[in-house]
């Protein structure tokens, strides 16, 4: 079974992560085909907004720059979503504090996230786009869109629609094996 091989593999330390990612980075790894051109927003802005997350504080992206950065924008009521939120849940206990995963939720309700965090287990943090401000200024226009930045900030993939384990682990490694140059503060 796919998700009890995977589920096996978390027990690598970050400083593992670290090293296995530089080696592969070096070894020729890239981003994969799903990854999209950026919207021109996109391009020409730097990524650093705020939202406020469901369980109370504030997540700034540039707070977190020095490190990969994935935002995985969903909804409740999107069938890939659900599929995926179980792999995401899995990367970002694989990943712990060497990477910051923050999943975005899109203008729903505080009562309806928080139900379909317990439902798949969510121990990230879940940031709420309430108004849709932050995903429309991006030009994104679908469910789920995932955006990794390397630790620099930049954009290292961005992404429309589901992603396998597989995928969303790849461009992980990817990001985390770029250095962290150039890091807006």
């Amino acid at each position: 079974m796919r998700r009890a091989s995977f589920v096996g593999s978390l027990g690598m330390t970050a400083a593992a992560l670290v090293s296995a990612s530089r080696v592969a980075y070096a070894s020729g790894a890239r981003s994969g085909a799903w990854c999209k051109p950026l919207t021109p927003f996109a391009r020409d802005h730097a990524f650093d907004f705020s939202l406020e997350l469901m369980d109370g504080g504030v997540f700034t992206v540039s707070e977190h720059l020095g490190k990969p950065v994935w935002l995985s924008f969903f909804t409740t009521w999107c069938p890939p979503c659900n599929e995926e939120a179980g792999d995401i849940v899995r990367l970002a206990q694989k990943y712990g504090d060497a990477a910051a995963i923050i999943a975005v939720d899109e203008m729903e309700k505080p009562a309806k996230v928080r139900a379909f965090a317990e439902r798949h287990a969510f121990t990230l943090p879940i940031a709420m786009d309430t108004t849709g401000s932050v995903f429309d200024a991006l030009g994104f226009k679908s469910y789920p869109t995932h955006l990794f930045l390397a630790p620099s900030g930049e954009v290292s993939c961005l992404s429309v629609g589901d992603l396998t384990p597989e995928q969303m682990d790849n461009e992980l490694a990817v990001a985390l094996a770029r250095p962290a140059r150039n890091v807006r503060s």
